[in-house]
């Protein structure tokens, strides 16, 4: 079992808002809550009012950043890989994340996959010679070390 602070960083790489409080909501108050830099990238927002939502939850979890991608909802799968990989890389590389956590990637849930395999893809471009591993159960948290 891997500790928080052994995480360090925390990315999480998510396809719609709420997918992160349901999802790594504890594991980001969680962080945070230890000064550990937590950062939220949404890939899609079909719904305005929702930025507002997100923005809310976001700082009760102790969140401070957020990126949104801006694809289209439902349309993440459509995204070339190298667009989505360039953006996510551009997101890590300035400050050497540690752990990413992604969506489970369901079968039925094209955005979730999508960014789950972007997300990886993007972890480990920006960290290659510093390996990749696995560091939770369900979905995709990865930790490079």
């Amino acid at each position: 079992m891997v500790e928080i602070h052994e995480l360090g960083t925390i990315l999480g790489i998510w396809a719609h808002p709420d997918d992160e409080a349901y999802l790594s909501g504890g594991i980001m108050t969680m962080a945070a809550g230890r000064g550990q830099r937590v950062v939220c990238v949404t890939a899609t927002c079909s719904e305005p009012r929702r930025s507002g939502e997100l923005d809310r939850c976001l700082a009760i979890l102790g969140v401070g950043e957020h990126h949104w991608l801006d694809y289209a909802d439902g349309g993440c799968a459509d995204v070339p890989v190298a667009e989505a990989v360039g953006k996510l890389a551009a997101l890590t590389r300035p400050r050497n994340h540690r752990s990413q956590s992604t969506g489970p990637g369901r079968a039925a849930e094209s955005d979730g996959r999508a960014d789950r395999d972007d997300g990886a893809a993007a972890v480990r471009r920006v960290g290659r010679g510093r390996g990749v591993r696995r560091a939770g159960g369900g979905g995709a948290l990865n930790s490079c070390s």
